[in-house]
């Protein structure tokens, strides 16, 4: 039987390829624009399943920034 151990929703800011992110453990990305207000940045799954979205005309997958920033990972 599964069991919700905790409802905590984490956050944390970071920079990412020059742009300021607050990402949050739940997977809502929030970029922050040049007002310093927060935008959200949409999920829109690719063909394969996989969400991604740019930054700086770069591609990034939605996962991978949430690996960065929760678990340290490159």
């Amino acid at each position: 039987m599964n069991q919700i151990l905790s409802n905590e929703i984490n956050s944390k800011i970071i920079l990412f390829n020059n742009v300021k992110l607050e990402v949050f453990n739940d997977g809502r990305i929030f970029r922050f624009n040049k007002n310093g207000e927060l935008l959200l940045i949409p999920c829109s799954p690719n063909s394969h399943g996989y969400n991604r979205f740019q930054l700086n005309n770069k591609d990034y997958f939605r996962h991978r920034i949430i690996a960065f920033t929760f678990l340290s990972l490159d």
